[in-house]
């Protein structure tokens, strides 16, 4: 027995509503895209509920309705928005059901639900609703200490539309006193910066009550071990006790300042440049801007989503007296480089030095199955994507280009065997490229792991600062003569 579906932002909005889970990391795709999944990804509670769901509607058809008693997973994995999802049920021994959420990329979620008879559920619901608020910032020195109490609402209403078998078993006050789970998680500590990874609830029976009850859930931290940043925590609600473990989540990664990496270059060393950051309002792209900027060169930078990061590259780059422009009315695909280029064609500006650091999240794939689905995506941005970007000036103003490869390339790394293939893929054009344009200087950059918010991990991990390689590359780049 299996079910299918897939997630979308509208699901997001509506199970952050009913659960009380606003953190940006489910609803913001411009927050979502700093964090160590580079995307929104579905609320962990949201997958197991799905699959509670799922469990319930298999015990009805059999015309014994249930709901569900105690509930147990483990998320291993993000689900991102728009990837089709299967629940499967893997072991069935009454009442209890062991399931199993996969996605492309393999196994997201296990989840065991054991079902009680639906005699002891009351379903009389509230008729209040979460108001939208930010989510805490809890402080990982003072966690332990930490204790908060949360106030669950349900909407009757909405959670017959999100978990409709549920809602004919147990009614909305004990399925929203589960989704709050989430918000516990995402809200409340470790908040902010948080990720979801695993629950086990204990003796859920809630009787009902009508507006105005009192109804809360009491967390307390349990344990913290700062070395994997992992957090337990216990919730006692009203008939209710479940056990939480979540991690604190790596925060955005903040490149240094104009005015301190313009420290590390001479004020004419890219003089008479004009520069074409692709992929420049974050990261290697952003600290590319900045000290090519630094040293002289009128730059151009480009984003696909964050214009305000990008709007904020060029104003450090003009406080610390460098030249730095961006489109302020559309964003950049690299999939069609005429259009996402207008605005230099209409500002009569042409590169004679193109930087690429266009990328989608690179820490997708799964280690033990290799998705064709993946590696095409990776090869739209860095092979194909990077192509049409270099041929769009080769024959005009172009004289020098950067490509920046990985040292995944040739030593594998767990979990980016398509990320890989598709940066050797990529190398491939660049000797194409060269072939094709003689007169261009082509440069490959094998780059180590440097800290950007696409490596940042949940694990410790030694990432390289940025600056030194990155600049190392761009002088080799703005090298008037070819290299092979």
């Amino acid at each position: 027995m299996s079910w299918s579906r897939t997630f979308h932002e509208a699901d997001q909005q509506r199970f952050a509503r009913f659960s009380g889970d606003f953190n940006p990391l489910h609803l913001d795709p411009l927050v979502a895209r700093r964090t160590m999944f580079g995307a929104p990804v579905v609320h962990g509670m949201h997958l197991l509920l799905w699959a509670a769901e799922c469990a319930v509607e298999h015990v009805a058809a059999s015309g014994e309705p249930a709901g569900v008693g105690q509930l147990a997973g483990v998320v291993r994995r993000p689900a991102r928005l728009g990837e089709q999802l299967v629940c499967s049920v893997v072991a069935l021994q009454a009442p209890s059901m062991s399931l199993q959420i996969d996605g492309p990329s393999g196994a997201i979620a296990t989840i065991e639900v054991t079902t009680v008879g639906v005699a002891e559920y009351q379903p009389v619901a509230n008729i209040d609703r979460y108001q939208v608020v930010q989510p805490a910032i809890c402080q990982r020195a003072d966690v332990l200490s930490t204790r908060v109490v949360r106030q669950v609402v349900a909407d009757d209403e909405l959670c017959g539309e999100l978990f409709p078998a549920l809602h004919r078993s147990m009614g909305a006050n004990a399925t929203a006193t589960l989704a709050a789970l989430s918000a516990v998680v995402g809200m409340d500590c470790p908040g902010l910066h948080s990720v979801f990874h695993g629950v086990q609830t204990h003796l859920l029976a809630i009787p009902g009550h009508g507006p105005g009850s009192d109804h809360q859930l009491v967390t307390t931290v349990r344990s913290f071990d700062p070395r994997f940043s992992r957090i337990a925590l216990d919730v006692v609600g009203q008939g209710l006790t479940a056990e939480i473990d979540a991690f604190f989540r790596p925060e955005p990664v903040d490149q240094p300042p104009s005015s301190q990496l313009a420290e590390m270059v001479r004020s004419d060393e890219f003089g008479g440049q004009r520069a074409l950051v692709i992929g420049g309002s974050r990261g290697l792209g952003e600290v590319a801007a900045k000290l090519l900027a630094a040293g002289g060169a009128d730059v151009w930078l480009t984003y696909q989503r964050g214009a305000a990061d990008a709007r904020a590259v060029c104003a450090d780059i003009a406080a610390a007296g460098g030249s730095a422009h961006t489109p302020h009315t559309s964003s950049c695909d690299v999939a069609n480089p005429t259009e996402g280029f207008a605005a230099l064609a209409d500002a009569q500006w042409a590169p004679t030095h193109l930087y690429y650091f266009a990328t989608p999240p690179i820490f997708q794939g799964v280690g033990d199955r290799f998705s064709d689905d993946l590696l095409d995506q990776f090869r739209a941005v860095y092979t194909t994507g990077f192509s049409a970007c270099v041929q769009r000036w080769a024959t005009t103003s172009l004289r020098g280009v950067l490509y920046p490869s990985s040292v995944a390339a040739t030593t594998p790394v767990a979990a980016l065997a398509e990320y890989a293939a598709a940066k050797v893929e990529g190398e491939h054009e660049v000797d194409e490229l060269r072939r094709r344009f003689p007169h261009l200087h082509l440069h490959v950059e094998r780059f180590p792991r440097l800290a950007t918010d696409q490596t940042t991990s949940l694990m410790p991990v030694d990432n390289a600062p940025v600056a030194a390689p990155l600049l190392a590359a761009l002088r080799i780049t703005s090298q008037s003569r070819p290299t092979e």
